[in-house]
């Protein structure tokens, strides 16, 4: 794709990942306020996209301002990859995918209902760091969420793939024939 440069991929995702912290810090501190999730387009891709824009203009960042083009790649890489990392997505899977095995220690009935039926790459299914995870711990027992972690990842990573790859199927149609515009 033409446009896309290195820089514009490389601080996307500097951006990324500054905005990231921010988030779960502002949603942490502040409150549940969100930035990327439930809503489209999301505020903090579209400020960012604004505060560059009017950066661009800057005679200081005129020289080595981005291209329209660069602009873009760099608003679709937060639109897109944002809500993966948002506590949207982060605080509400891990907590589901080993509910049913903390509240089967209470429910007898879901031990013998529920967990037979979830793979075991699902989530860990001893019981002391799934205690740990819903009453608390100071220290994390890696070795027992490390399958759990590469397998969800790799679900979110797969998602995000195929969601570039639809973006690249339509991206011609929407742009040469529709004449879309973009900010």
């Amino acid at each position: 794709m033409s446009g896309v440069t290195a820089r514009a991929v490389l601080l996307a995702l500097l951006l990324l990942v500054a905005v990231s912290v921010a988030s779960f810090y502002v949603q942490i501190a502040w409150g549940r306020v969100q930035y990327f999730a439930d809503g489209i387009p999301a505020a903090a891709p579209v400020t960012l996209l604004f505060v560059m824009t009017g950066l661009m203009g800057l005679p200081l960042f005129r020289r080595v301002g981005l291209t329209r083009r660069e602009l873009l790649v760099v608003y679709s890489i937060l639109l897109v990859s944002g809500p993966v990392l948002s506590t949207g997505v982060l605080f509400w899977m891990l907590p589901h995918a080993v509910a049913y095995c903390y509240f089967a220690q209470n429910n007898p009935q879901w031990a013998t209902t529920f967990l037979p039926l979830a793979p075991s790459w699902f989530s860990t299914t001893e019981p002391g760091p799934i205690r740990d995870l819903f009453e608390g711990a100071a220290a994390v027992p890696w070795s027992a969420w490390w399958l759990p972690l590469a397998a969800w990842l790799s679900f979110m990573a797969s998602v995000l793939l195929a969601t570039f790859c639809i973006l690249a199927l339509v991206r011609r149609q929407w742009i040469t024939n529709e004449r879309l515009t973009f900010p």
